[in-house]
């Protein structure tokens, strides 16, 4: 039978019994089309105040009755459950039904500050989420029928107008209630239908009262979002084949929801509009897909960006300030005359240029820092008393000026003109042969030091009066009475590799050894003000009234890497004009050669790739030119990687298009654009992608996080530091040994997994890592970074005038032309390890031999690596003819380092004495198994180093340290993993490391590497067993309890082959 039980229309009745129908209740229940007994029918009554009461019923059509959790009913409960003696407990006489009160507007307007609604409380009721399903829901339910279009919708109301019209519904008490609850699950499940529904009203982009912001419209599109994934989820597990879709109600109707709808439209129109599920004009209906719903919902919503918001919206927000996702943007609009400078209000004439950019207004990065402003016409010489005085003023100074101020030959002059000995530290060896040549030139007595440091060559370096030196060389030199002046200083924190070891060990010794100078100056283009805030450094900024003008195009993309191609193309090559592209993937540069040149838009002699590698072999064609003259000839285009954006001066004229790929970092942007030397304006077009929503993360506020981490930092140190530790640490030596402490206590910088942001001191101490802590901070910035914030910030300079927004699409045959290029370097790629894999197997010393000229060219690290771990520390002077040969015919193999993981790994099995029992990982080579593999021998052997007091003592204090405390741990991950079945989220198991360790000093973010560390220990017991001694797990009891046991004696060979792996530490470290 249809549902209509006389038993529910009684139980609704039985709280309206005596009580008379008020104009609000019979008002809202014709509005529905109802008679009062349909009203009961559908659960609907009214109490003593004429307040109308929706009763909750679950699907099978009853009304939620629950035991409240406190007041007068559940005080009478716990009397009589506490009572002694025996008394027959009639539950259902404590039982109270659920419903939800809609106020009349009589009580609202006396109650200005009461909602509509009073909704059941959780602290009373116990329940939460509550689906009220519509007589039509509940019927179909009840008589398990299957197919047909089924719907959820908010407020009881709707879907009671929906259900008398025959749209089965179910409703929510609000958007953040939409949620699939074991009710709702069974529901849908019994039902199997053909299609759901989300239905909302049409308000739901409506904005917010105050200042704009899509909180609101956000809250309707999460609502969608979870709710859509928790039914795709559910149907997938349940193998349904519905449909979902998303609908709303068309915001060009007046009618707001769907009861107002079917009361004033035309009903048999509004029904078949719904049922039909395409847009019309009384719905929007939307198909989601589970691969696409995010993407479709921030499209309806207008959420995408800001940018997609503001376009929406602009009528409501126009140049007021509004916030989008945590972040305050606020259009601005730019009238530039035709050479770029800004025009007043009153200076608007026809033709000048307009342009509008999204101003980010709160930048979490900024540093208030106090210091002094010096302006200059052009030059900083000009203020060279005021400096003067500054330097004789401060022990630590910085000062920013902008790049070609002549900041580095002002203190060269002053240090002539005051007879002061100065080192000059630079960054490249190129700089500091130049400025050598130069103040030779001038008769100064200067001496510059570069690359091996010989006795002799120290000692002339610390004669000379002014010495010039590399960031590499600097910790050679005795700084006493000596002024140190560090050239773009910003590299201390831009050149600090976080995840790789490029340059980090050398900045930190710079660091270190301006403790040791009698004044350190910081010199910078892009002067850092967090690192001379939290060093310590007075701050000086030099402003130019003269300077060069960047006019900034700002081109947006969704493929920034294609984009480049499409601006190449439409650029005008019969003019004599040089080009320039940068964008820091030398893989990528070489891609856009091989696009012009397969597409005959240009030669192979007319575009030059400029890279870090052929800048340290000396090969480059391009940087050599701007190095002895400073001008490019020949060349028409330049691709280059940021290793020129600091040291080089270019003074061509003939510029013609500047275009940056996917550049992030400002000081990069800003010293890119400073090479050309003798223009007076560049126009350099920034290429970036689509814009995107700042991550949360942007937000943090920088100052806090560094000393957050600062602190963390401290409490590792202390740690480390500990009385006990440095006993145990100095009872490894023999007595006779302590004489000579300082020469052979370990010192290599050990990157420790436990213990992040320390590192050890040239002196051996365990201290703060400042640096690591400011880049993390850069690194966060650059990661998260949208155009917004990046133009911005931009636009803060002087010298940059943004000058517009340009969109560029991508052909077809653009994108094809990429593809094939792609696959070509793919095939070359796969053909080229094959081919190593084949040379290692049979004549490893062909190819390795290859390898180690090549990286000798180039002066890469992995020379170091070869000489050690091939040619045991003696590397030959010479190639053999065969390996020259192998070279030459495939220098491009070579070029894209395509073969190098697979050789390191082989070079470290044949180091290590472990090659022969481990050939299979070289035939069947993974780079990420191999890793996994790498990881257990080096925790497996230093776990065996710590274990013999003779080894030990060849640790760092540090090393040593993290070992120990890694075996406390390890036994009770173990014990912990057992108790809980074998298997553990890793959640879970984090939750259980920091409740073990905190008090340590450990960073949480080390317990992921902690729980690689302990599978690496099964997958060397499994899989290279083998090459061990007596190498188990033994779990015994102890007090009930298991614990691990090891026992472990590695390396069949001797002690050298165990200490090897500090080897390769210390070389990984280097």
């Amino acid at each position: 039978m249809s549902y209509s039980n006389i038993e529910q229309r009684k139980d609704t009745k039985t709280v309206v019994k005596n009580l008379t129908p008020t104009n609000y209740f019979s008002q809202r229940i014709t509005e529905l089309g109802l008679t009062e007994e349909e009203a009961f029918r559908h659960g609907l009554g009214y109490d003593k105040d004429g307040n109308v009461l929706q009763f909750i019923r679950n699907f099978n059509g009853n009304i939620i009755e629950y035991l409240p959790l406190f007041g007068k009913e559940r005080k009478r409960w716990n009397k009589i459950q506490n009572r002694s003696t025996s008394y027959n407990l009639h539950e259902e006489g404590f039982l109270q039904k659920l419903f939800i009160t809609r106020y009349t507007p009589q009580y609202l307007q006396n109650n200005p500050n009461v909602g509509k609604y009073k909704f059941p409380s959780k602290r009373f009721t116990g329940l939460s989420t509550f689906p009220m399903p519509s007589n039509l829901a509940i019927e179909n339910f009840l008589e398990e029928k299957e197919g047909g279009v089924v719907s959820f919708i908010e407020g009881y109301f709707k879907a009671v107008a929906a259900s008398k019209h025959g749209l089965e519904f179910t409703a929510f008490t609000g958007n953040t209630t939409y949620k699939l609850d074991d009710s709702t699950k069974e529901y849908v499940l019994t039902r199997n239908p053909s299609d759901i529904v989300i239905s909302y009203d049409g308000d739901t982009q409506d904005l917010s009262k105050g200042i704009v912001t899509p909180k609101r419209i956000n809250g309707f599109k999460n609502s969608a979002l979870r709710f859509g994934n928790q039914l795709f989820d559910f149907c997938k597990e349940e193998g349904l084949q519905t449909k979902i879709y998303y609908c709303q109600i068309n915001p060009q109707q007046n009618a707001k929801g769907l009861d107002d709808l079917l009361q004033e439209g035309n009903v048999e129109e509004v029904v078949e509009a719904f049922r039909s599920m395409t847009t019309s004009n009384y719905f929007q209906f939307i198909r989601l897909y589970k691969t696409k719903i995010k993407k479709q919902l921030e499209e309806h919503f207008h959420t995408k960006n800001h940018v997609d918001f503001y376009n929406k919206y602009e009528e409501e927000i126009k140049e007021n300030e509004f916030i989008f996702n945590g972040a305050k943007y606020q259009l601005q609009t730019i009238h530039r005359n035709n050479d770029g400078t800004p025009l007043q209000s009153n200076q608007l004439t026809i033709g000048n240029k307009v342009f509008s950019y999204f101003k980010l207004k709160n930048n979490p990065f900024s540093i208030a820092i106090d210091g002094k402003e010096i302006t200059v016409n052009k030059y900083i010489s000009e203020a060279e008393e005021a400096i003067i005085k500054e330097i004789i003023n401060n022990t630590l100074l910085a000062i920013n000026a902008p790049t070609g101020s002549g900041k580095t030959t002002l203190f060269l002059q002053i240090a002539k003109r005051l007879n002061i000995p100065i080192v000059l530290c630079v960054p490249t060896v190129l700089l500091c042969e130049q400025l050598t040549a130069k103040c030779k030139k001038l008769g100064m007595d200067v001496y510059g030091l570069h690359g091996s440091v010989t006795p002799v060559k120290k000692c002339k370096a610390e004669m000379s009066k002014i010495t010039i030196c590399t960031y590499d060389t600097l910790p050679k030199i005795n700084l006493s009475n000596r002024w140190l002046i560090i050239d773009e200083s910003h590299n201390l924190i831009n050149g600090f590799g976080l995840n790789k070891s490029f340059r980090e060990n050398t900045v930190r010794k710079i660091l270190e050894m301006t403790a040791t100078a009698k004044k350190t100056i910081l010199i910078s283009g892009t002067q850092n003000k967090h690192l001379c805030k939290f060093l310590g450094f007075r701050y000086i900024e030099v402003k130019q009234k003269k300077h060069q003008k960047v006019n900034v195009v700002c081109v947006e993309s969704d493929k920034p890497k294609m984009a480049i191609l499409e601006r190449l193309k439409a650029i005008n090559w019969k003019e004599n004009k040089i080009h320039f592209v940068y964008q820091n993937n030398t893989e990528e540069l070489h891609r856009i050669k091989d696009f012009l040149i397969n597409n005959g838009i240009l030669t192979e002699a007319e575009v030059e790739v400029v890279s870090r590698s052929d800048v340290n072999n000396g090969t480059d064609k391009v940087y050599n030119q701007i190095i002895k003259n400073g001008k490019i000839t020949g060349i028409k285009l330049v691709l280059a990687t940021c290793i020129i954006a600091e040291g080089v001066d270019i003074l061509n004229t003939n510029i013609g298009k500047i275009l940056t790929v996917d550049i992030n970092c400002i000081d990069t942007f800003k010293q890119l654009s400073a090479r050309f030397r003798l223009m007076e304006s560049v126009t350099v077009y920034s290429i970036r992608g689509k814009e995107k929503i700042l991550n949360p993360l942007y937000f943090l506020n920088t100052e806090i996080e560094v000393d957050r981490m600062k602190a963390e930092a401290e409490i590792k140190v202390r740690t480390i530091e500990h009385q006990k530790e440095y006993l145990e640490h100095i009872s490894d030596y023999e007595e006779e040994e302590m004489a000579f402490f300082d020469d052979i206590n370990p010192n290599y910088n050990y990157k420790t997994d436990l213990f992040k942001n320390t590192y050890t001191t040239m002196e051996g101490m365990v201290a703060v890592d400042i640096l690591r802590i400011l880049a993390i901070e850069r690194n966060r910035k650059l990661t998260w970074i949208n155009n917004s914030a990046f133009y911005s910030e931009l636009a803060e300079h002087d010298n940059i005038y943004l000058q517009g927004n340009e969109v560029e699409e991508i052909t077809t045959d653009t994108k094809e032309a990429v593809e094939e290029i792609i696959k070509t370097t793919k095939e070359r790629k796969a053909a080229s390890i094959e081919l190593a894999k084949d040379l290692l197997l049979n004549t490893p010393s062909i190819l390795i031999e290859s390898l180690f000229f090549h990286a000798k060219k180039r002066r890469s690290n992995i020379a170091e690596f070869i000489g050690l771990t091939w040619y045991d520390g003696t590397p030959p002077h010479l190639q053999n003819d065969d390996s020259k040969k192998f070279y030459k015919e495939h220098e491009e193999a070579f070029l894209q380092n395509w073969s190098t993981s697979i050789v390191k790994s082989f070079l470290i099995l044949h180091y290590l004495g472990i090659l022969e029992a481990n050939i299979g990982m070289i035939k069947s080579y993974s780079k990420t198994n191999f890793n996994t593999f790498f990881r257990g021998v080096k925790m497996a052997a230093l776990n065996a180093i710590y274990l013999n007091r003779n080894y030990r003592k060849h640790l760092t204090k540090l090393h040593k340290t993290e070992i120990k405390l890694f075996r406390k741990l390890k036994p009770l991950m173990a014990e912990f993993i057992e108790a809980e079945g074998g298997r553990v989220a890793e959640e879970k198991m984090a939750a259980f490391i920091r409740e073990k360790v905190m008090d340590k000093g450990i960073n949480v973010g080390g317990v992921k590497l902690i729980l690689l560390n302990l599978y690496s220990f099964t997958v060397i017991r499994k899989s290279v067993g083998n090459i061990y001694t007596n190498f188990e797990e033994i779990f015994v009891e102890e007090h009930g309890k298991n614990y691990v046991t090891e026992n472990m004696h590695f390396w069949k060979k001797n002690e050298r082959n165990l200490l090897k792996i500090i080897d390769l530490i210390c070389l990984f470290s280097a």
